[in-house]
């Protein structure tokens, strides 16, 4: 075994079994859940993957209910028919979501809207309740993406005793961050060198990402379209500073996150994206303390174009958007293609990861991008409860993790290129396209 899975096993083992064996504590989708933000982009997806794949069916099966909560109304939206519509109600607070916990008996709380983290989680711990979702959300408006994510790491964050807590289970952060433990196994098995990272001269670590998605006669040519939420993307694209992680700490580029295009791998191609901020950078720190990590993001045409038309509005408000996933928006195609590149001094640079086909997040009644989130999700509601209080998913068993992952959208891709140069972000730097 590859040293560090093999210390990762002692690790889990000496941390969660009393969690495991605790009475009423079990592993996995139990009790009566509720899933907050149904009617959004990945509430939609969660819901179709839960219905009509092998693994969302089993999860679903598990439950003794699943409540459903929006903020507003829904209409003309399918329902699955294991599922039970709650009337439209916005949860403004912690203290506002244990009232609904506790009159509903709720055993696990899946967020998939903007509700406030940890206020959340904190009102869920002191229930014994458990809590997912697919990133860190704050009320503060100026709050950056990277600072949030700090309060994710082990001795920063709250320390909870009740419930089991995943933040950060979709596709970046989730499903990356188990790639990048993975990589590191499958990297280590071709060259011959043990999973560690001065063994393998690791440098450099990035989350890449092309969405070529695009909306067949898009009626709005002048709105910003995205495959997940178009403010919230935006709110990243337009924070004041581009980072990247070096040696465990964040460090700021000369330029906002909109203003730079940096050149990186992602599968077969070679991809020219903006360098974004997102909590996995952060929290892959905590394992890899000693390298450069980013995230590379290349956004589909459309949006990017978009992005260079809008660039002087001053408010974020006063951007036109579309979203580009059903309801709104179902004449669609491209693909997501997102994964991790390990770039190292000595072995060249590997990449693995998945490419979803929008069709495929057709079938589902969503996009590819939301698809892929979706999985992480489920994959994340699998291993609830596998650790106490607030964790991300790569304090997890990446295997078992991907397992899930794989069932609904395939197997991951990796490409290897033995005789790339080791290049830090300096060195991709390119220039800005439309």
């Amino acid at each position: 075994m590859p040293r560090l899975a093999a210390a990762w096993n002692r690790d889990r083992v000496t941390k969660t079994r009393a969690w495991d064996t605790a009475p009423g504590r079990r592993i996995g989708p139990h009790g009566n859940a509720l899933l907050l933000g149904w009617a959004g982009g990945l509430g939609q997806a969660l819901l179709g993957v839960l219905d009509r794949t092998p693994a969302g069916q089993a999860v679903a099966s598990s439950l003794d209910a699943l409540y459903l909560l929006d903020a507003e109304p829904v209409s003309g939206v399918r329902v699955p028919a294991f599922a039970r519509v709650l009337p439209a109600e916005l949860v403004t607070s912690g203290e506002h979501l244990a009232r609904l916990v506790k009159a509903l008996g709720i055993a696990q709380v899946i967020d998939a809207s903007r509700t406030r983290t940890l206020d959340c989680i904190r009102a869920c711990s002191e229930l014994g309740v458990s809590y997912l979702c697919g990133s860190i959300e704050s009320p503060e408006e100026r709050a950056t993406t990277s600072s949030l994510a700090r309060l994710l790491l082990p001795g920063v964050r709250p320390h909870l005793e009740g419930g089991s807590h995943l933040v950060g289970s979709g596709m970046n952060p989730g499903i990356v961050n188990a790639l990048a433990l993975v990589g590191l196994e499958e990297l280590a098995r071709r060259v011959g060198r043990p999973a560690d990272p001065e063994a393998l001269g690791l440098h450099g670590l990035y989350v890449t990402e092309r969405d070529t998605t695009a909306e067949v006669g898009a009626a709005d040519p002048d709105a910003f379209p995205m495959t997940w939420s178009p403010r919230q993307c935006l709110a990243e694209l337009l924070e004041p500073r581009a980072v990247v992680v070096r040696n465990g700490r964040i460090v700021e580029l000369g330029h906002a996150p909109s203003e730079g295009c940096y050149r990186a791998r992602c599968g077969e191609d070679l991809i020219e994206g903006m360098l974004v901020p997102h909590e996995e950078i952060v929290t892959l720190a905590e394992r890899f303390p000693s390298i450069e990590i980013g995230f590379v993001y290349e956004l589909p045409l459309a949006a990017r174009r978009a992005l260079q038309r809008h660039a002087g509005l001053p408010d974020l408000a006063a951007w036109p958007t579309r979203k580009l996933y059903p309801p709104h928006a179902t004449a669609l195609e491209g693909y997501d293609r997102v994964g991790v590149l390990l770039v190292t001094r000595c072995f060249g640079e590997l990449w693995l990861g998945f490419q979803t086909d929008v069709r495929d997040g057709l079938r589902f009644g969503t996009n590819a991008t939301e698809l892929q989130v979706a999985a992480g999700a489920l994959a994340g509601w699998n291993r609830l409860g596998e650790r106490q209080g607030i964790h991300c998913v790569e304090e997890l068993d990446p295997h078992a993790y991907l397992a899930t992952v794989t069932s609904i959208l395939g197997p991951y891709r990796v490409v290897h290129d033995p005789n790339a140069p080791p290049r830090l972000i300096e060195e991709r730097r390119c220039e800005v396209r439309g």
